[in-house]
């Protein structure tokens, strides 16, 4: 494995660099079933954009859980240990973080707060935000 891997870094293989559905699936790692829808509906320069962004990682956004904490006390105890965060106004309850691995952090350990995607915090609150509590 080693001698394999040794000779991976002194030879490494080359991607295309074509803009063909072919060469951009295997150079920006999408299916080419994808690469080739989004070829045909926005052209090379925005299905590249596209693909650059799918590959990028997701902010890291927690929900803080009212259960155990508020998002006062919350912002208190991240602010004490200097982590920064952007409050989310939009989204109650939620905040982005620049902090890696916070996963290990007392506070995640201890369940007051949750890694969850925006959109998915925004359907779940929806109701709240519309006014409708059903």
């Amino acid at each position: 494995v080693n001698g394999i891997l040794r000779s991976f870094l002194r030879d490494p293989p080359c991607l295309p660099d074509g803009e063909s559905s072919f060469d951009l699936a295997v150079r920006k790692s999408h299916p080419r079933w994808l690469v080739d829808r989004y070829l045909k509906r926005y052209g090379v320069g925005k299905a590249i954009d596209s693909m650059d962004s799918n590959n990028r990682f997701p902010e890291s956004v927690l929900w803080i859980n009212p259960f155990k904490t508020d998002q006062e006390t919350f912002i208190k105890d991240l602010a004490e240990v200097e982590i920064p965060f952007t409050v989310l106004r939009k989204i109650p309850n939620s905040l982005k973080i620049k902090e890696p691995a916070f996963n290990q952090h007392p506070l995640y350990q201890k369940g007051h707060c949750f890694f969850m995607d925006a959109t998915s915090q925004l359907i779940a609150s929806w109701p709240v935000l519309k006014g409708n509590e059903n």
